[in-house]
């Protein structure tokens, strides 16, 4: 009769012992950092992160304790506990409810701003940087937004420069966009194999001290080489046009129609692809025509400039 009693309050013990370490576990749920990609990140109220809790596209919920930073890049972090470190959204938001506490700073950029109820305590510095919390946009709208922005002020000073250079160098700029369409495939190898070289040269340069001022000399010139090409090419798309319409138009008539085409298709994800093999090949023909001094003719191969040539040729028609 005693055993049975001893085995059964042992059973009963080691009953409470295990109900009262699971009690003790769910209460204090401990985990270490938290990243999460393409989803929301919720620490609930039993739980403490001993680390940081980053969400990548998502949104971080911490109703619990985050014993680091709260960052949420293209999402908001909401916050009804505690967070001993920083609260930092990218293309999003950060709100506190009354018993939101945030001991370090928080930063929000380009998103929904920093909202606060009463009773809520930031410790640190609130700092938010291009709220587009008036316009209420989300993240998402508001990096759209910005690269719209972007891709139009580039366009703009973009047409700008061209319709300078056009004005400086016609016949080069002619002849460049005249060799756009002809051999493009050898054209676009030439283009990529520059750009390719050029960031693995660059590469290079910038591991050596001396070759730092190599750098700051090629960068420029990679640009004046890029904008040539992509002028070369908005001329080219713009002359393409006018002969399926059945207009010769003017250099900068074909440069603004060219650039509004190559705006529109700069706008789009997938365009960006187009516009990268459209320098490349723009690249490629400014190289190939010696930046403008062959003119090159459909199945002729490459023909020389001589303008002194042109011009006695003309003179002889003349007496003639």
């Amino acid at each position: 009769m005693k055993s049975r009693f001893i085995r059964f309050s042992c059973m009963v013990v080691a009953f409470i012992i295990i109900i009262s370490g699971t009690a003790v576990g769910i209460e204090n749920r401990i985990i270490s950092d938290v990243v999460g990609i393409f989803r929301k990140i919720n620490v609930a109220s039993n739980e403490e992160v001993r680390g940081s809790a980053v969400a990548i596209f998502g949104d971080v919920n911490v109703r619990g304790k985050v014993d680091g930073d709260a960052v949420a890049i293209f999402g908001n972090v909401s916050i009804d506990g505690v967070v001993t470190g920083n609260a930092v959204s990218l293309f999003g938001g950060i709100s506190l409810t009354n018993k939101g506490k945030i001991v370090g700073d928080a930063v929000q950029i380009l998103g929904d701003g920093i909202s606060e109820e009463v009773g809520s305590s930031i410790g640190g510095a609130r700092l938010s940087i291009g709220s587009l919390n008036r316009l209420g946009l989300p993240g998402f709208s508001a990096l759209f937004l910005l690269i719209f922005i972007y891709t139009i002020i580039k366009l703009i000073i973009g047409y700008i420069l061209s319709v300078i250079a056009l004005l400086i160098f016609p016949q080069r700029f002619h002849n460049m966009a005249d060799s756009v369409f002809v051999e493009v495939g050898r054209k676009f190898l030439i283009g990529i194999m520059i750009v390719i070289g050029f960031y693995v040269l660059v590469t290079m340069l910038v591991m050596v001290v001396l070759g730092i001022p190599f750098v700051l000399l090629l960068t420029p010139l990679m640009m004046v080489l890029g904008f040539t090409g992509n002028t070369a090419v908005r001329l080219a798309i713009g002359n393409k046009i006018g002969l399926k319409f059945g207009k010769n138009w003017s250099q900068l008539t074909a440069l603004t129609i060219g650039t509004l085409a190559y705006g529109i298709i700069d706008l789009t994800i997938i365009g960006k692809s187009f516009i990268f093999l459209a320098k490349a090949i723009g690249i490629g023909a400014v190289i190939d025509s010696k930046a403008g001094e062959i003119i090159t003719l459909p199945k002729m191969g490459f023909v020389p400039v001589n303008r002194n040539e042109d011009e006695n040729h003309m003179d002889l028609k003349k007496k003639e």
